[in-house]
């Protein structure tokens, strides 16, 4: 609930309404299986006149006040179900505040059916909220319709009401509840790549795959490398972790300030450059990682609004949501390693591992900076350019390697190590290395 009053305090876009006319207000619609909730925001001085009391901003309505406006909304704000039944007015939540010397109500309305939705059109009217208004005029907005695949980053207005016309329509296209956990599966899918944050710790994760660790640095091994599903467990891992925070987040067990979680962000994107330079969490590369994730997982909670759903409707909105993102995330595996590994052979890949964490270690600074100040700068503003240009970024790299691939010299096959080692004469000094190595290599 708290995400939609910040969102509708911050940025919903029915400002320019009562830019004109303080008595204009605006109801936004949340439609999830059996019951649909309305956040009415009206002025002040439409209720005033028909309260019992006066109604204002210093303090919330008395018992009495509250009593009389659930009873006056649930005549007067009617939805029909299936059965052409008006649904019951189930909760009420009011929450005065004030903006440019104007002061409002914002209701948050719940009601419930114990039938079922019509799943063509849901009928729906304001009936008689502005009788001594005439000139009052109602702007509806749709933000979700779970079950119908309506997952909108901004709402969409579906009708406005005068005091001449007061009933609206909410259309449907034959909703069901996998039409919506597809949408969610999709927007996952697609919300991974659009954040250049989680494509870079995704890359510091998978720039030191083709290498082996030995004296606690990364080091280029022809037969030995990181095993493929021990990167895909590293990446099952982040996303474990960002599951866990938005199951969490979406029960209301965490709230934490999107500044804070944007700096965390930085942070660990900081870390994970590190890594790629240096194997600093060797033996506890899960547990880093799915900390990790649960920090992205708290950036990701502001990309899906869930609040106003049913409890059900929430765990599965998440899960779907995860599944995209875990599907993303092994398919940037597929296509990224392959090139990764066919240059990590090369005297400059090194050179390119490095570059690449100095890049990031950048980027985090700037990103962190630019949430504590709350302004961009040239480096994220370059990011953001540079983000848009990724698939002819990938293509390059394709193209490079199979260049690369096509002209790279045939190698005469060489015996391995350790068959060379054995033939060759063994001092006690390098044994005695060659067993620490191969330790540190398990």
């Amino acid at each position: 609930m708290r995400v939609i009053l910040l969102c509708i305090v911050c940025w919903l876009p029915w400002q320019k309404a009562f830019a004109h006319n303080d008595l204009h207000s605006n109801a936004f619609v949340q439609v999830d299986k059996q019951q649909i909730r309305i956040t009415l925001q009206l002025p002040l001085a439409l209720l005033s006149q028909l309260s019992p009391e006066p109604l204002t901003t210093g303090n919330l309505p008395s018992v009495t006040t509250f009593k009389w406006l659930k009873d006056y909304l649930g005549q007067h704000v009617i939805i029909k179900d299936i059965e052409h039944m008006p649904l019951t007015l189930a909760e009420l939540e009011i929450n005065p505040f004030s903006q440019e010397d104007k002061q409002y109500l914002l209701l948050n309305l719940q009601f419930r059916t114990h039938s079922e939705l019509s799943k063509n059109q849901i009928p729906a009217e304001f009936k008689g909220l502005n009788p001594a208004y005439p000139e009052h005029r109602t702007y509806v907005y749709l933000m979700q319709d779970f079950e119908d695949g309506k997952l909108l980053d901004s709402p969409q207005m579906i009708a406005l009401l005068q005091h001449s016309n007061q009933q609206f329509t909410i259309a449907r296209d034959h909703p069901s509840r996998f039409k919506g956990l597809i949408e969610l599966f999709v927007y996952g899918g697609k919300h991974i790549l659009e954040g250049m944050d989680h494509l870079l710790f995704l890359f510091c994760l998978l720039i030191p795959a083709p290498l082996r660790i030995r004296n606690k640095k990364w080091f280029y091994s022809r037969f030995r490398s990181m095993p493929a599903h021990r990167i895909t467990w590293l990446i099952t891992a982040f996303t474990l972790g960002h599951t866990l925070s938005l199951f969490a987040n979406s029960l209301g067990l965490i709230n934490v300030p999107e500044q804070t979680t944007e700096i965390l962000v930085a942070f660990s994107l900081a870390f994970a450059a590190i890594y790629t330079i240096k194997p600093i969490w060797h033996g506890y590369s899960y547990a880093v990682v799915t900390l990790f994730g649960f920090v992205h997982g708290l950036s990701f909670s502001s990309a899906i609004s869930v609040a106003g759903l049913s409890v059900s409707s929430q765990l599965s909105s998440v899960f779907a949501f995860n599944v995209g993102i875990e599907i993303s995330q092994i398919a940037l595996i597929f296509m990224l390693l392959p090139c990764l590994s066919s240059w990590s052979d090369s005297k400059q890949y090194t050179t390119f591992r490095l570059f690449m964490a100095a890049v990031v270690i950048v980027f985090a600074g700037s990103w962190g900076w630019s949430q504590v100040t709350g302004q961009s700068n040239t480096i994220t503003n370059s990011a953001d350019w540079l983000h848009s240009y990724l698939p002819v970024i990938y293509l390059f790299m394709v193209l490079s390697t199979l260049i690369r691939v096509i002209i790279k010299p045939v190698q005469p096959k060489h015996l391995p190590d350790s068959f060379i080692s054995a033939a060759q004469p063994i001092s006690p000094e390098r044994s005695v290395q060659a067993a620490l190595s191969e330790g540190e290599d398990k």
